[in-house]
């Protein structure tokens, strides 16, 4: 596996909800912001994310500069 492969670690927050964390390197780099009733609904949205970056369907938007990418 590559040096900094991206990892997503599926967890319960204290409502037992199914909540997602993106880890590189042992770093925490994004999290899912909310929480989903079923782990099969979290891993719809993990798949779907997957698919969107395999295929380039990303759109970056900077609000700094208002420019997007």
């Amino acid at each position: 596996m590559p040096k900094n492969y991206l990892q997503f670690h599926i967890y319960k927050d204290t409502k037992g909800k199914f909540r997602w964390r993106m880890k590189r390197s042992g770093r925490i780099v994004a999290d899912s912001g909310e929480g989903y009733t079923t782990k099969r609904k979290l891993k719809d949205t993990l798949s779907n994310i997957e698919k969107s970056m395999v295929l380039g369907n990303v759109k970056f938007f900077d609000t700094s500069t208002k420019t997007t990418w």
